[in-house]
């Protein structure tokens, strides 16, 4: 896929509708609301993507929080979550509770195998929800 696939709603017709990383421990996609935005996050929303050869859900992950891009707060941990379904563009939402802080950026990174026992990381996209700030 491409990045700008991770945000998207609708996509045209003939797109791949998922971004996928490579098997590797720890792979992460993050999202820059960019100069002069941040948002203090209650919600977020994750869309598993099917990548052509397994149900590559996600099981084991957090959510981080970040405003240099460098260092990464986080903001919620997943352990062996199911509540994303193993079919294809499985979508589940979770409150993210005790937030005060605002983020420009933010991440879902793997920290464990997804329900195929990989470390591919693969979404349908992400959506974050909260109180937007900007300058």
């Amino acid at each position: 896929g491409r990045p700008h696939q991770f945000v998207a709603h609708k996509l045209p017709a003939g797109t791949p509708q998922y971004n996928v990383t490579d098997d590797v421990a720890n792979s992460w996609m993050s999202v820059d609301l960019g100069a002069g935005r941040s948002l203090v996050v209650d919600h977020y929303c994750w869309r598993s993507g099917f990548a052509g050869y397994g149900y590559l859900t996600l099981r084991t992950w957090r959510l981080e929080g970040s405003n240099d891009g460098r260092t990464w707060t986080t903001l919620k941990t997943h352990n062996n979550d199911e509540s994303l379904k193993k079919e294809n563009g499985s979508v589940a939402h979770w409150a993210v509770d005790g937030v005060s802080t605002a983020y420009r950026h933010f991440r879902v990174i793997q920290t464990g195998r997804n329900a195929e026992h990989a470390d591919y990381l693969p979404t349908n996209g992400m959506e974050l929800y909260g109180e937007l700030l900007h300058d």
